[in-house]
């Protein structure tokens, strides 16, 4: 059960963005001064390991309001539960993780080509057992290279997690992501995504490869989902991603 509950506490903690699902990789790109938008994110991972099935579910609501045109506050609660079944028995684990709270500036932007800073820190809204209980800060460095209907997007992090936990303080994030655009409405991407693990003891990575799309299918509203596949001992199997997002003008 912990290995699991790890892979989504690293999620919310070292993935100090959250992406349009199903995308793990951030882009440059704001709302604009004074529009909103909504998102609703389900992340569900599946895996089998000597002798003992994990069913996980991450849901996620999302804010992002733009402070100007190349300023977002973002705002992000996550709730998790996880259910592990073998010969012993079933067990649940769920409730809220650590609320994230951004900024996303973009300070620079030429032809194509643009950067943005992301600053944020973790608060501990988590329920106990699944919070910090710290508020911890990070930092992201995103660069976006848009020429249409082409895009790649590319980050890196830090966060410093103090917790109760018993989890490693220091975690580094890198990810990129290709898309490609159909008509105005329809990306085709693909992501993948680095971060070291949460296990305090010797280091491993944790890496993870995307597929997957997304719709608009309406002015302001968009639908994406895709599948998550894990590389490395350290890594969940597969996972399933579906979200949508409505934008409030």
């Amino acid at each position: 059960m912990r290995r699991l509950c790890e892979a989504f506490l690293l999620f919310a903690a070292a993935g100090m963005v959250h992406a349009a699902p199903p995308l793990i990789s951030e882009d440059t790109g704001t709302q604009g001064k004074g529009v909103a938008q909504l998102e609703a994110t389900v992340e569900m991972p599946r895996e089998m390991r000597n002798g003992v099935s994990y069913d996980g579910t991450e849901a996620s609501l999302v804010l992002n309001y733009g402070l100007a045109e190349n300023t977002d506050l973002q705002f992000v609660q996550p709730y998790l539960r996880v259910t592990e079944e073998s010969a012993a028995g079933r067990s649940v684990t769920e409730g809220a993780l650590d609320a994230r709270i951004n900024v996303k500036w973009r300070f620079h932007e030429k032809d194509a080509f643009s950067l943005a800073l992301m600053p944020g820190i973790l608060i501990p809204t988590g329920k106990e057992g699944l919070s910090t209980e710290r508020v911890n800060p990070g930092v992201m460095l995103i660069g976006s290279y848009e020429p249409q209907p082409f895009a790649v997007n590319a980050d890196v992090g830090y966060r410093y997690l103090d917790n109760v936990l018993g989890l490693r303080e220091h975690l580094y994030h890198a990810s990129a992501s290709l898309h490609y655009t159909f008509h105005q409405s329809l990306k085709v991407v693909a992501d993948y995504s680095w971060e070291n693990t949460l296990d305090p003891g010797p280091t491993g990575s944790v890496r993870y490869s995307t597929l997957g799309a997304i719709w608009v299918f309406a002015p302001g509203i968009g639908i994406g989902c895709g599948v998550k596949m894990g590389h490395g001992e350290f890594a969940i199997d597969r996972s399933y991603l579906c979200g949508m997002g409505l934008r409030l003008d």
